[in-house]
């Protein structure tokens, strides 16, 4: 029987004062059935023959490819679908069938030839090969439902900047030793060697430039065959370390794995002093370089993924409620910390009174000079319930948030926001 309601949005975009947020309120309706758009006059368009495929079952997870071409979905049953997005929208190509419970997690590789899958049967995350259909390892530390999982991102090491001194001219700059640099003296020497083989270059560069010619086209012949190597293997590069994961269970427990160690045994981040058995969400720092992990009792823990040690926590204000999900802006400067009460953008480049460093034997201590100003800004839009995903597109220009608390415990909003992120001027 059809249903006499069409499902519908409203959008309402409101300026959020000085802060670099634009909030789109994304909300559900239904309209009467006059209002569904018709199809054209000429009366070709065709209904689609459904797709056969798995009983219907609430989605639990999903993920999208990188051009939107195709994605995954999880559902509650314990299978994957692989559906196509932007040609024949939401048919199911394939049904993936080994989880036992509701698959919690999902996310392609960064080469899209593969996935990760996560599910509420415990002990059990699994990494398929898209191209057959197959599981190609099983990853089994984990005692508790899978929570997130999360691909490390390439790290990309900053170019030193000169540094310039007061008592220095205006064309003498001075850089840095502990960047990368040289000293005044040091650049001295440089050049009265430089002039010295300087002279003897002249007399070489007559020939130099006949090899440097050859060179060049073989060097351009090489890149065309290294371009055609790179595309028959596919080869896809989003940022992304495709070795090192990270992930998470409901029991609070976070592992490191490296793709390329067979059987290898994670490395597992251990829980701080007097912090619950709890994780919903964990990330890494833009650079790879950190983890920040969300707890019940309302802080975010950052690790350093070299040490594997807990570096300090950051505490949300008193009734707060749990931190639900837990991301970072791509300037490495700051996060997305989401809480029952709202959504805040964390600057964790400033120690203040909300934040909590770990002591030698693991307890939590406060430093004796903190600063006064406020480490977060509030996003509006999200009251009162559980944020079951925010994404942060990679040029940062747009962040989208969902309601829900995925079959845990918690209220949702059953909301969807979508912000326009704009740089302060």
């Amino acid at each position: 029987m059809k249903s006499n309601k069409v499902w519908g949005a409203v959008a309402l975009v409101t300026s959020i004062g000085q802060d670099q947020f634009v909030v789109i309120h994304q909300h559900w309706c239904a309209y009467p059935e006059e209002a569904k758009p018709k199809s054209e006059p000429n009366g070709t368009e065709e209904e689609r023959q459904p797709t056969p495929e798995s009983k219907l079952s609430p989605v639990y997870s999903l993920d999208v490819q990188s051009e939107a071409v195709w994605g995954v979905t999880g559902l509650e049953n314990g299978t994957i679908n692989l559906v196509t997005i932007r040609h024949e929208e939401g048919r199911c190509h394939h049904v993936f069938q080994k989880h036992s419970g509701p698959v919690s997690v999902l996310r392609i590789t960064p080469d899209e030839i593969g996935m990760i899958s996560g599910a509420w049967d415990k002990t059990v995350l699994k990494e398929w090969d898209l191209n057959t259909g197959s599981i190609v390892r099983e990853y089994t530390t984990h005692n508790s439902q899978i929570s997130s999982v999360a691909f490390q991102p390439k790290f990309v090491a900053p170019f030193p900047l000169p540094t310039r001194r007061e008592n220095e001219d205006d064309d003498h700059i001075e850089v840095d030793r502990k960047d990368g640099g040289f000293t005044s003296a040091q650049r001295d020497d440089n050049k009265d060697k430089e002039d010295k083989d300087e002279d003897m270059n002249e007399k070489g560069e007559g020939a130099e430039a006949k090899e440097n010619s050859k060179a060049d086209d073989d060097e351009e012949m090489g890149d065309v065959k290294n371009a055609t190597v790179n595309e028959a293997a596919g080869a896809f590069d989003d940022g992304r370390e495709s070795n090192i994961i990270l992930t998470t269970s409901i029991d609070g427990n976070a592992f490191v794995w490296d793709r390329r160690v067979p059987n290898g045994v994670a490395r597992k981040l251990g829980l701080p002093e007097r912090t619950p058995p709890w994780c919903l969400s964990a990330c890494w720092s833009a650079d790879g370089t950190k983890i920040y992990a969300g707890r019940r009792n309302g802080t975010v823990d950052e690790w350093d993924f070299a040490s594997q040690k807990h570096i300090r926590s950051f505490r949300m204000p008193a009734n707060s409620g749990p931190v639900s999900y837990v991301t970072s802006m791509p300037n490495g400067k700051h996060i997305i910390c989401a809480s029952t009460d709202n959504i805040r953008m964390w600057n964790t480049s400033v120690d203040t009174s909300f934040t909590i460093f770990a002591g030698d034997e693991g307890l939590a201590t406060k430093p004796s000079k903190l600063s006064s100003v406020i480490p977060f800004s509030i996003l509006p839009g999200h009251h009162g319930g559980i944020i079951s995903q925010i994404l942060i597109d990679p040029t940062c220009h747009y962040m989208i948030t969902t309601s829900g608390n995925r079959g845990w415990d918690g209220g949702s909003t059953n909301a969807c926001l979508f912000y326009e992120i704009t740089p302060i001027g």
